[in-house]
C-alpha cells in the first residue's frame, strides 16, 4: 500500500511543507504513499459471533472496521493494516457508553435542570446521551436490520436514561432514536441520525425545549503517534493550512458557524502527515433548516486522551415536544493527507444534507422520514435490549 518513489523529490517536498503542517524530518524514514496508485474502496458487513463490524477494503485488502455498540453507537474503528490499532479515544474508566462516536441532547442553558445551584448545573442540567449512561448503564436498543445490497445497518433505539444517575428520578423521556451507517463506495461511512424530541419531564411536570442542543460526539485519539494535530482545512495539495496542535492549542467550544468553516475537520499525525492515518468527520456547511431558529454549530474539545470534533444544532427557539432532528456526517479514514482527500472531503461537503429540526405537522408526508417517524413515534412505548453486542438482535 505505501511504496517509494522518487526519494530524493519527497525528501525536498517535505522540507518545502515543514513549516505548513508541524512537520519533522522523521516522516523521512518513512515510505511515500504513491499518489498515482488509486485506491478502489468496498466494504462489507459482517459479525464475529457477538458484534457487528462494518469493514472497509482498499484495493481488495482490509483497511479499517468499525464496531456498532449500545444503542447503535460507534465503539470502535481500528486500522487493520497495523495490528488492529485503535484510533478512538479509550475510555474515561473502562464503560462503553462514553468516548464512542454518538450523538447527546441537552438543556444547555440549563433551562431544564434539577437544581438551583448554579455551579451544579453542568452535572444536574437535561442530559440523554445515545449509548447509555456516565456509570454504563447501556441504552435500550429496539431492532437491528442489515441490508446487505446496501453494506447498510439500520439501528432503532430508546435512549431515555439521565447521563447524570442522581437526575434519572427527576428528569425523564424517551428520545426513539434511528442511527443509519451506510458504506460508501468511496471509502467513507454515512452516519445518518433521525432523533425524536421527547416530551421531557420535571417531576412529572412537562417542561418545554427553549434550549435544545444536539451535538454529534466523534471522539479521536489524542496521542503523538497517532493524532496530535485537528485540521480545519487543507490546502489544494492536502497540507493543512488551519490546524491546531493537541493538546494545547485546540480551542474548546468556540461554537464556530458551520457556514463559516470549510465543512469538515481531520484528526491526523502532524509530524508524519502523509503516511500516519487520518480521520476526516464531514459535517457540511448548510445552515439548520426548520420553521424555527436554530444554528449549525461546530465546537471542538481536547482532552488528554482525545480530540473531540463537536458537530452541533443548537435551538434558539421552542422546539414542540415529538419534533424530529436530523443530521447526517461522514467518516473519512485514510492512510496519509493527500490531494486526492482533499477533493473527497469537498465533494463530500458539497452534497451532504443539511441538518433539520422537523415538528410534527412539518414530516413530508408519503416520504421514508414520515415511516421511520411513525416507527420511532411506535418504539418509544417499546422495551427493548441493553446490549453492547448487538449480532444478537439481527433477525
Amino acid at each position: 500500500m505505501k511504496k517509494t518513489k522518487n526519494l530524493h523529490a519527497y525528501l525536498i517536498l517535505c522540507l518545502i511543507l515543514f513549516t505548513s503542517c508541524g512537520g519533522n524530518s522523521d516522516d523521512s524514514v518513512e515510505e511515500a504513499i504513491d499518489p498515482n496508485e488509486p485506491v478502489t474502496w468496498t466494504g462489507t458487513v459482517t459479525s464475529d459471533g457477538s458484534d457487528l463490524w462494518l469493514v472497509l477494503n482498499g484495493n481488495g485488502e482490509p483497511y479499517y472496521d468499525f464496531r456498532i455498540g449500545t444503542g447503535g453507537v460507534v465503539s470502535e474503528i481500528r486500522d487493520l493494516t497495523e495490528s488492529s490499532k485503535s484510533l478512538l479515544s479509550p475510555s474515561y474508566n473502562g464503560e462503553q457508553t462514553d468516548r464512542v462516536i454518538q450523538w447527546t441532547l441537552w438543556s444547555i442553558n440549563g433551562d431544564i435542570k434539577n437544581t438551583e445551584d448554579l455551579e451544579a448545573l453542568t452535572k444536574q442540567r437535561y442530559n440523554v446521551t445515545q449509548g447509555g449512561t456516565g456509570i454504563n448503564q447501556y441504552s435500550e436498543t429496539i431492532s437491528v436490520t442489515i441490508n446487505a445490497e446496501k453494506n447498510q445497518i439500520d439501528v432503532y433505539s430508546n435512549p431515555k436514561l439521565q447521563w447524570q444517575v442522581e437526575n434519572q428520578n427527576a428528569m425523564t423521556g424517551t428520545h426513539a432514536a434511528l442511527t443509519r451507517y451506510t458504506i460508501q463506495t468511496n471509502g467513507s461511512i454515512k452516519i445518518y441520525r433521525a432523533v425524536s424530541v421527547a416530551e421531557p419531564k420535571l417531576n412529572d411536570v412537562v417542561q418545554q425545549w427553549s434550549d435544545f442542543y444536539f451535538e454529534g460526539w466523534t471522539p479521536m485519539l489524542g496521542n503523538s503517534s497517532v493524532f496530535d494535530g485537528l485540521a480545519l482545512s487543507l490546502n489544494s495539495s492536502g497540507v493543512p493550512d488551519l490546524w491546531y496542535q493537541w493538546i494545547s492549542g485546540i480551542p474548546a467550544y468556540q461554537f464556530l458557524e458551520a457556514s463559516t468553516t470549510e465543512g469538515y475537520a481531520i484528526a491526523y499525525n502532524t509530524s508524519k502527515y502523509r503516511t500516519k492515518d487520518a480521520i476526516g468527520v464531514v459535517y457540511g456547511k448548510g445552515d439548520v433548516e426548520t420553521s424555527g431558529t436554530a444554528k449549525h454549530v461546530l465546537n471542538l474539545l481536547p482532552w488528554d486522551t482525545g480530540i473531540g470534533i463537536l458537530p452541533a444544532i443548537k435551538s434558539e427557539s421552542v422546539i414542540p415536544a415529538h419534533s424530529l432532528i436530523e443530521q447526517t456526517l461522514y467518516i473519512v479514514p485514510r492512510q496519509g493527507l493527500t490531494e486526492e482527500m482533499k477533493t473527497e472531503l469537498d465533494e463530500m461537503v458539497n452534497e451532504i444534507p443539511a441538518p433539520k429540526i422537523y415538528t410534527p405537522s412539518e414530516i413530508p408526508s408519503g416520504s421514508e422520514l414520515e415511516t421511520i417517524y411513525a416507527t420511532l413515534m411506535a418504539n418509544r412505548l417499546l422495551s427493548g435490549t441493553a446490549t453492547d453486542n448487538l449480532s444478537e438482535l439481527v433477525p
